[in-house]
């Protein structure tokens, strides 16, 4: 199977690239909520350039089957948060973020959901992208760094 591989310096360029767009947005989070596994790194990394506050939530369809649900449901009624900023590694089924989507929904008016690799080929939308894989086009699967000692 053919892979792409996705470095350090790949992850380094797009966090200060999505920081970047961030300022550019005039967007500056109370909070940035990482979905587990992939989006933690990408989420600490960005949590320190901009000294924002991270969370990191357990939300998994394909590994463990795991969904913080009420861990989300306090971040969606704390009112101390009033722009929120998620990001994963990749979304690629769309499945995991429209249902954090859905869990914000109605509560917390000012969120930006983001990812490091983007597949348009499926229903949901992110705010932004570092990267695009569609696969109605691509199958290569995507490998991240913290990946790379188990390949």
């Amino acid at each position: 199977m053919s892979k792409i591989i996705y470095t350090w310096e790949n992850l380094d360029h797009d966090v200060h690239k999505l920081n970047n767009w961030l300022k550019e947005m005039d967007f500056k989070p109370q909070l940035i909520v990482g979905i587990a596994r992939g989006g933690v790194t990408p989420a600490l990394m960005l949590s320190h350039l901009m000294d924002v506050e991270v969370k990191f939530i357990n939300w998994s369809n394909r590994d463990t089957l795991k969904k913080d649900v009420d861990l989300m449901s306090a971040i969606g009624s704390a009112a101390s948060y009033k722009k929120v900023l998620v990001i994963d590694d990749i979304v690629d089924t769309g499945l995991a973020m429209n249902q954090v989507k859905h869990y914000f929904s109605g509560n917390i008016h000012n969120v930006m959901f983001t990812s490091l690799w983007y597949n348009p080929s499926q229903s949901c939308n992110v705010h932004w992208w570092g990267n695009i894989v569609d696969r109605d086009y691509d199958s290569r699967f995507v490998v991240f760094p913290w990946e790379l000692q188990f390949e």
